[in-house]
């Protein structure tokens, strides 16, 4: 014990890379449920529309 032969650091990361993508993926999808974006734009754009646009 106490060796960290190559393949299991690269070994590691693709675990802690699969699992952060997992992670993210649910964050963004339970943040959709939570907070469905509706079919208006935002305040900050609809702040810059000018007179006549439609």
């Amino acid at each position: 014990m106490g060796a960290h032969w190559p393949s299991d650091v690269m070994a590691g990361y693709l675990y802690g890379g699969l699992w952060f993508g997992g992670m993210m993926a649910l964050y963004l999808r339970v943040k959709a449920w939570l907070h469905p974006r509706e079919g208006r734009p935002p305040e900050v754009a609809r702040s810059l529309r000018q007179p006549g646009d439609d």
